[in-house]
């Protein structure tokens, strides 16, 4: 008698547990709905909703786990979706933040795909935030984007970009060549490259020119021969090497310039006659005569003509 009570006792205490269960994964799939529900109006709120729905779907076991994956995806989809609705209205630096909490809630619940969507997103915010800053001139905090999506990867050649561009604009020589040469590296042969290229091209030509103008022959040098390193030779620069070259008399620089700026400009009479004009004055300082007067002879031409005359026949007294 007494086993029939104590097996009645035990087979009661069951069914009561499984109508407890039954019930607790009742309850995980009325909250997970309530969660549904109000995440159409209230996204944040309805994260509540989930978060008690995965702590039901813990007590209930292995019988709610479909229904906690569900809720721990809508966790997640929430977080990110807010943080795309962030991005969306170019609310960058708040977009950040909320993908960085994306990020997190994907970790803890699991999901890969979303966290690699949120950490994708978080270099495109601090990317279109450094270029907004960029724009009003707010170069330092420019710079700080950009130093985050190089901290993230830091083969990405677009961030050296406008990081360069930054420094620029904040007139630090030093970051920027650094920064516009990364460019180079990590870009190798792209268009950014080359676009790096030309910012640094770019730079040298105009502390040349600015050199040259303000007689400093000796600084001008070296910064136009940077200059066509990154440009390519152009006769223009040339030019100015080969007139900086005879004030700091290095004549065999200056004719080698002179001479390489005449063959690019080969079909243009006036424009040799003037190339040849430089050279024989930079011949004469050197001391060669002979090729003095030859060279101011083909200078005869064109607007320089009557001068080139003038140096041959009066000046150097040329046969």
């Amino acid at each position: 008698m007494k086993g029939l009570k104590s097996l009645l006792i035990i087979s009661m205490c069951a069914l009561t547990f499984s109508l407890s269960a039954q019930t607790s994964i009742t309850d995980a799939n009325l909250k997970f709905n309530a969660g549904v529900e109000l995440a159409a109006t209230d996204p944040m709120g309805a994260v509540k909703v989930f978060e008690e729905c995965v702590a039901l779907c813990v007590q209930v076991g292995d019988e709610a786990v479909e229904t906690k994956g569900r809720a721990e995806k809508q966790i997640t989809s929430i977080y990110l979706n807010e943080a795309t609705n962030l991005y969306n209205s170019k609310n960058f630096a708040a977009a950040v933040v909320k993908f960085e909490e994306s990020v997190k809630v994907s970790e803890k619940y699991g999901d890969t795909e979303s966290k690699e969507k949120a950490v994708e997103m978080i270099t495109t915010c601090n990317l279109m935030n450094g270029t907004a800053n960029l724009k009003d001139k707010k170069y330092a905090e420019a710079v700080a984007c950009f130093d985050k999506v190089i901290a993230a990867n830091e083969n990405d050649a677009k961030a050296y970009f406008y990081k360069g561009l930054a420094l620029k604009g904040a007139n630090d020589e030093e970051g920027m060549l650094a920064a516009f040469n990364a460019v180079i590296e990590k870009d190798a042969s792209g268009k950014l490259a080359g676009k790096a290229k030309s910012q640094i091209g770019k730079h040298y030509y105009n502390s040349g020119v600015a050199a040259l103008k303000g007689k400093k022959y000796a600084e001008a040098v070296p910064n136009l021969e940077k200059a066509i390193e990154y440009l390519g030779e152009n006769a223009k620069i040339l030019t100015m090497i080969a007139t900086s070259c005879k004030e700091t008399k290095e004549f065999d620089k200056g004719i080698e310039a002179s001479l390489k700026a005449i063959e690019l400009q080969k079909g243009d009479v006036n424009a040799v006659a003037k190339l040849n004009f430089t050279l024989a004055q930079i011949y004469h300082a050197k001391g060669d005569t002979d090729l003095a007067c030859e060279t101011y002879k083909k200078a005869e031409v064109g607007p320089v003509a009557a001068n080139a005359k003038y140096q041959r026949e009066v000046v150097l007294k040329c046969k």
